[in-house]
């Protein structure tokens, strides 16, 4: 973009926030070089860096002015990129009738159960733990079924009053609270980000409460997200979180892998706020994944305008709603571009204050379905995907993106949606397959058998092919097809499929026969 062209389009964003900032706001963001440096006019506002990576600030003033009042205030040339810190809405709404029955029907929906089969989430087949981040408003960092979940920052000591790892918060031990100067105060007590966060990771197979998407992982707490300044900074420390466990070796930081954000601003687009968007790339350079909500809202984003909806990164998943039909909700937003797909978010049972559970309902628990869901399939036994984090974090994250993107099954009311579908993570793990094995899924067939003979049994190797990883059964005829050996099994789908039988059994004509459920493949084997 040559500097005619770029003085045009600051020209036209000034044009467009002066038309739409009648309004008056006491905290601004102001997009500038060196504006530490700029002489202030009085004593009137606090200037305040809250980026490392980009020249944003924010300004803070003992009252609310327009646009025209901060300008002239502050003292800043008419071109400068400003713009109010706007607050974000959270994406939830509230049910009319509470008394719903207590049932998790969305994570068979996601096909959730499926895969748990071969893992519920936890650590990389190669053994490092995995870390969701969840901005939101606040936490009951105490609830029995989260509490176990949380990650901690070994690193910092609690409750001494100290950044003892030195990167700027203080006491930021099980997170951090972005809306203090330092971080130094508590989670704020709030259920939003508890209802968000028992979605994702609420502790699975403990006797109580519910599960989330993973029944084993860590989670990243970061409160006080209400604001753009506060995002900014926010997606800032969990960027640098990341940074510093890839330039350790993994020794210190969190390998943060994907981040939740169910919020956003209705009617803005990137052009508004220059500043949001570039904050995708620089999380997925390090190989975070962002997961964030439409509006609850029936309306185009692309005509409307919805951030971070709009943000184009190749490493963002923006999400509507679907209800326990399998239905998009009405009231969720649409976008042939830039809404990526559904999950379920209506009616969905979850974590709340106090050691309690509660409905939400909204794209605010659709978001949080795919990011915890991102998180489970992180964790697949492949050593192959785990060392391509490891090596090529940012090439791993669009892999499983691509994952996500293309398993989705079909919906008609997500006609307008980028996908055209429903998140299905069991189809999503299908595809993560060609990652472990290199080889394409290819319907049930068995492939060859060798047979190893002793004098107390006759093994048998079957080498095989399916396209489905759900139960499979084998069985094992003589020729006078009497039934000799009967037994089922779940493929692994991240190796050869090869399955081990012993037979006691003489030489002789056998048939061997696999089922699916959906398919069979038959071969007939002269034990010698």
């Amino acid at each position: 973009m040559n500097c005619k062209i770029l003085t045009l389009l600051i020209g036209f964003i000034v044009v467009l926030l002066t038309a739409a900032s009648s309004q008056s706001y006491s905290e601004w963001i102001v997009h500038l070089d060196s504006y530490e440096e700029q002489k202030k006019r009085n004593d009137s506002y606090v200037i305040e860096k809250i980026t490392q990576h980009q020249p944003v600030y924010k300004v803070t003033l003992d009252k609310p002015v327009n646009l025209s009042t901060f300008y002239t205030l502050t003292d800043l040339d008419a071109n400068t990129i400003v713009y109010p810190n706007y607050k974000l809405e959270n994406r939830v709404r509230i049910p009319d009738d509470f008394h719903y029955d207590e049932q998790q029907w969305s994570m068979e929906v996601i096909q959730a159960p499926q895969v748990w089969d071969r893992t519920t989430g936890g650590n990389l087949a190669t053994g490092e733990e995995i870390v969701i981040a969840i901005l939101d408003d606040g936490f009951d960092v105490g609830h029995d079924d989260l509490k176990q979940s949380i990650w901690i920052n070994e690193e910092e000591i609690p409750d001494n009053g100290r950044d003892d790892d030195n990167n700027g918060y203080i006491d930021d031990d099980d997170g951090l609270n972005i809306a203090t100067p330092l971080g130094e105060e508590a989670h704020p007590f709030l259920s939003h980000g508890t209802k968000i966060a028992g979605i994702i990771a609420a502790k699975g197979n403990n006797g109580i409460g519910i599960t989330g998407v993973n029944w084993n992982v860590k989670i990243l707490l970061v409160s006080g997200v209400s604001t753009i300044g506060e995002i900014l900074k926010a997606n800032e420390y969990v960027y640098n979180l990341k940074k510093k466990y890839i330039d350790s070796d993994g020794e210190f930081g969190a390998n943060i892998l994907v981040t939740n954000m169910s919020s956003g601003i209705e009617g803005r687009f990137p052009s508004d706020i220059p500043s949001w968007c570039p904050q995708y790339d620089m999380l997925g350079s390090v190989g975070i994944i962002t997961v964030v909500s439409a509006p609850n809202t029936l309306f185009n984003v692309e005509q409307e305008g919805d951030l971070p909806s709009l943000c184009t990164s190749p490493y963002l998943i923006s999400v509507t709603n679907t209800d326990r039909l399998d239905q998009k909700v009405l009231e969720s937003g649409i976008g042939p571009v830039s809404i990526d797909l559904g999950a379920p978010g209506e009616e969905v049972f979850t974590t709340t204050l106090s050691d309690d559970y509660t409905m939400i309902s909204g794209t605010s628990a659709s978001a949080p379905h795919v990011s915890g869901g991102i998180g489970l399939l992180y964790s697949i036994d492949c050593l192959e995907f785990a060392e391509l984090v490891k090596d090529n974090p940012s090439a791993a994250a669009t892999c499983m993106k691509d994952a996500i993107i293309n398993g989705v099954d079909k919906k008609s009311s997500l006609s307008l949606t980028a996908t055209g579908g429903r998140m299905n993570l069991f189809n999503s793990m299908q595809l993560l397959n060609n990652h472990c094995t290199g080889n394409a899924l290819e319907e049930l067939d068995i492939k060859y058998i060798t047979v190893e003979n002793s004098s107390e049994k006759t093994r048998l190797a079957i080498n095989y092919s399916t396209d489905q990883f759900s139960e499979h059964n084998i069985s094992v005829h003589n020729f006078l097809g009497q039934l000799i050996y009967t037994n089922n099994f779940i493929p692994d789908s991240f190796n050869e499929l090869v399955l081990e039988v012993d037979l006691e059994t003489s030489n002789g004509l056998y048939v061997i026969t696999l089922s699916s459920g959906k398919a069979v493949s038959s071969e007939t084997l002269f034990v010698p």
